[in-house]
């Protein structure tokens, strides 16, 4: 499977991150001529990448990630996709919820979290890296599971930036 090929070649601090984000999405085999491209670039890719973020923020990914169970993962999968299938109705339900996230994702006690900080080192890092531009690209031929989901997240992303940053 896609998901154990990309582990055991980045076992690391940037595997776990793949783990984390990817792992619903990497449940399958490598079949056609365009996938193996996009796994190539995959692997090119993170080669290449210089994922490198101050110690502290090492062991503190590693502490998030050490208990990260399957019933952890899948209640947040289950979220992220009621979130971006149903996003109207994920916004009228959570809206509250959403509001103080945004609020205290926009104060300076936020930014000086160990969640912040490794917020800010991972845009970072995708914004120099060619994260957005090759990787993304890659994953989503790679993998028609993740192409739907990264589909449907851009289109929620969109409607909660509209929602939230736009005068009402």
């Amino acid at each position: 499977m896609v998901l154990e090929r990309l582990i055991d070649a980045f076992p690391g601090c940037y595997g776990k991150f793949l783990c984390l984000h990817f792992a619903p999405y990497l449940n399958c085999l490598v079949v056609t001529d365009t996938q193996q491209e996009a796994f190539d670039a995959v692997i090119a890719f993170l080669d290449s990448a210089d994922f490198d973020i101050p110690d502290d923020l090492k062991g503190y990914l590693d502490e998030i990630t050490l208990n990260l169970g399957s019933g952890f993962m899948e209640a947040a999968s289950s979220s992220i996709n009621e979130a971006v299938n149903e996003t109207e109705k994920y916004i009228a339900d959570h809206h509250e919820e959403i509001e103080r996230y945004l609020t205290y994702k926009r104060s300076e006690e936020y930014e000086t979290t160990p969640d912040g900080r490794l917020e800010k080192e991972l845009r970072r890092f995708n914004s120099m890296s060619g994260y957005n531009d090759i990787f993304i690209p890659a994953m989503c031929q790679l993998s028609e599971s993740y192409r739907k989901y990264h589909e449907g997240l851009s289109a929620a992303n969109e409607m909660l930036s509209k929602k939230y940053t736009e005068p009402e």
